[in-house]
């Protein structure tokens, strides 16, 4: 699959991160490090040539989209006991690797018949902290594979969305957003939170958030009592790259993550257009 249609999906993570708050954990039982993704080795999307349009982010002519990898035959870890968080609030995720099931599909404008990620294909996840800034980063899979990397900020009101970094084929982009965008707030509870823009330089997202109930999702994972947020993600990279991400995200405060999540991305591409849907349910945490 081309980079055009694997760096749309990627920034529909901007979605996810509102379920994702890449946190430490409360309890202090985890010591944080640092992450290996530094804030400062960036290009900013003003700057480069953007990804090769006539070849895969593996460097092969396809491939799978977005990076997925085919679900290993192995037993799914056990995993540790996950506290109960207190009413309102939101317990911090473990530091280590999430894995999700995934499917969905994808078009663009040279692979207009689309392709959908092969049977059994996942996600990888991975937290880690340096201080009050927390990540997670989606990576790839191949030696020139796509991969994104979100920053987040915690507080005592909530948690704020700090920068967005892509990796294709050898190239990063960055935006880091001012004012940081809160994509969490304490106490949680059902409401719609105003819309909000974050810019950078040649770069600007506008997110929507609303949480609309508890409910009970069963994923591979186990079943969670969760939080149902439904987000809207108009986003800007330099002149090349625009489009709308929309989701809806099943959050558990037990956990601290996302358990499950359904997205869609459209918009253009060098004045092209292309689309993608991207579907996940949690199978393995720390």
């Amino acid at each position: 699959m081309d980079p055009r249609s694997r760096t749309l999906t990627i920034l529909a993570a901007l979605a996810l991160v509102v379920a994702v708050p890449a946190c430490s954990r409360e309890d202090g039982r985890e010591r944080p490090t640092r992450a290996t993704t530094s804030p400062g080795a960036t290009t900013d999307p003003s700057e480069g040539e953007g990804p090769d349009p006539e070849r895969a982010a593996d460097g092969s002519p396809g491939g799978s989209p977005d990076g997925a990898s085919p679900r290993p035959g192995a037993p799914t870890p056990t995993p540790q006991p996950v506290p109960q968080a207190q009413p309102g609030t939101s317990n911090r995720p473990r530091l280590g690797d999430y894995t999700y099931d995934l499917s969905g599909a994808t078009t663009s404008p040279i692979d207009p018949a689309g392709r959908s990620y092969p049977e059994g294909s996942t996600q990888r996840v991975i937290v880690q902290a340096d201080g009050d800034v927390y990540s997670a980063h989606t990576p790839g899979v191949g030696a020139a594979a796509s991969s994104s990397t979100t920053r987040v900020r915690w507080s005592g009101d909530g948690v704020r969305l700090l920068s967005m970094r892509l990796d294709i084929a050898g190239r990063g982009y960055e935006c880091t957003y001012d004012p940081p965008i809160q994509i969490l707030r304490f106490p949680i509870r059902a409401e719609s939170y105003p819309a909000q823009t974050g810019r950078g330089r040649d770069c600007e997202t506008t997110v929507e958030i609303r949480l609309t109930g508890r409910e009970d999702v069963s994923v591979p994972s186990g079943t969670w009592s969760s939080w149902r947020i439904e987000t809207k993600v108009d986003y800007r990279f330099g002149t090349q790259l625009q489009g709308t991400a929309t989701g809806t995200n099943w959050y558990s405060p037990d956990l601290g993550f996302e358990v499950r999540g359904e997205r869609q991305n459209s918009g253009t591409y060098q004045g092209q257009p292309f689309n993608s849907t991207a579907n996940t349910a949690l199978r393995a945490h720390p």
